[in-house]
C-alpha cells in the first residue's frame, strides 16, 4: 500500500476544504460530532451538494463538517462524499428526484439488468439521455451511469406559484411517507422523524424550511395564529412538529405512534391525541 506524504495529504485536505462535495451514498448520516458513536442528527441523500467547512480525523477516519443547501450543519464521514465530480455536477442540468419508495439503478434498461445502486425517495440523479422502453438514462453522483424506471422519477422543478396547489402537493408528498417507521434524525421511507417528514415534504416541492422542530429566523416559515391554520401549515409542540391537513387532523411522525400517521385535535375522533392537543406552542406557514 502506498502512503501519501503528510505534507501532500495536508495540502489535499486544504483543497477539499475550499470546495464542495456531492453525496455519493444513498443515505449519508449527519452527526453532531465526528465519529459513529453519536446519535443521528440528519441524513443527506444521494446527489445533494454540501459545502465543506472543516475537516478532522477521528479514529483514523476523515470527518467533514458540512453545510447542506438547506443550511443544516453537521459531520459526515468522507466515505460518503465524492469530490471529483462536484464542478460538473453543480453546473446544473436536468436533475431528477426519486419519487418512489425505492428505485433500482441498473446497468441496462431492462428488469433483468444488474443492479448497480439502490436509491430511495428524495435521492437526486441527472438525466443523461433519452427514455428507453420506460427507463431513464441517469448519471449518478460519482460520475457513473445507469437506468431507472421513468415512473419512479420526477424532474426537480421550481416551487409552484399557485398557493392552493402547492399546499395540496406538500400534504400529498407528506402522505407518501404514511406508515414509515420513526427514526430519530431520519428523512427517508426507511425511517423518518417529525421535522424530517415536514422538511422533506416541502423540499420535494422546491421549498427549503428549517430541518428541526422550531421556527428559525432567516427561513421561510413565519408564525401564524392557530385560528388561521390551513392545509400544509405547521404545528409546533415542545420538541415536535406536525403538518396540518384539514378538519382538525394533522399528519406527523412520532415515537408514540412509532411512525407516520394521522391524528386529530377533535375529541370525538378515534385518533385523537390528548397528550398533544393541549400542548401546541405556535403554528407556522410559508405563506404568511
Amino acid at each position: 500500500m502506498r502512503f501519501i506524504p503528510s505534507y501532500i495529504y495536508k495540502k489535499l485536505k486544504l483543497v477539499m476544504l475550499m470546495n464542495k462535495a456531492v453525496i455519493k451514498a444513498t443515505i449519508a448520516p449527519i452527526m453532531p460530532e465526528p465519529g459513529c458513536v453519536h446519535p443521528l442528527s440528519d441524513e443527506c441523500l444521494h446527489g445533494m451538494v454540501v459545502k465543506i467547512l472543516n475537516c478532522v480525523t477521528c479514529e483514523g477516519e476523515d470527518w467533514f463538517y458540512v453545510e447542506t443547501h438547506y443550511r443544516y450543519r453537521g459531520y459526515i464521514s468522507g466515505k460518503f462524499l465524492s469530490f471529483g465530480n462536484v464542478e460538473r455536477w453543480s453546473e446544473g442540468g436536468n436533475f431528477l428526484v426519486v419519487e418512489g419508495f425505492s428505485a433500482d439503478v441498473t446497468d441496462k434498461p431492462d428488469v433483468r439488468g444488474r443492479i448497480v445502486k439502490n436509491l430511495t425517495r428524495g435521492c437526486v440523479v441527472k438525466a443523461a439521455g433519452e427514455n428507453l422502453r420506460g427507463y431513464e438514462a441517469v448519471e449518478l453522483a460519482d460520475g457513473s451511469f445507469g437506468f431507472v424506471r421513468t415512473k419512479l422519477l420526477v424532474f426537480l422543478d421550481k416551487p409552484i406559484s399557485n398557493e392552493a396547489l402547492l399546499r395540496k402537493n406538500v400534504l400529498k408528498t407528506a402522505e407518501t411517507y404514511l406508515g414509515s417507521p420513526y427514526r430519530w434524525g431520519g428523512k427517508t421511507p426507511f425511517g423518518i422523524d417529525c421535522s424530517g417528514l415536514c422538511s422533506m415534504a416541502y423540499l420535494l416541492n422546491g421549498v427549503a424550511i428549517y430541518r428541526d422542530a422550531e421556527i428559525k429566523e432567516g427561513f421561510t416559515v413565519k408564525k401564524i395564529p392557530f385560528e388561521q391554520i390551513q392545509t400544509a401549515d405547521l404545528i409546533y409542540f415542545k420538541g415536535h412538529v406536525a403538518m396540518y391537513a384539514e378538519n382538525g387532523r394533522y399528519i406527523h411522525s412520532s415515537a408514540g405512534n412509532d411512525g407516520v400517521y394521522y391524528n386529530s385535535f377533535n375529541k370525538n375522533d378515534v385518533d385523537y391525541r390528548e397528550d398533544l392537543a393541549g400542548t401546541v406552542k405556535y403554528c407556522g406557514s410559508i405563506f404568511a
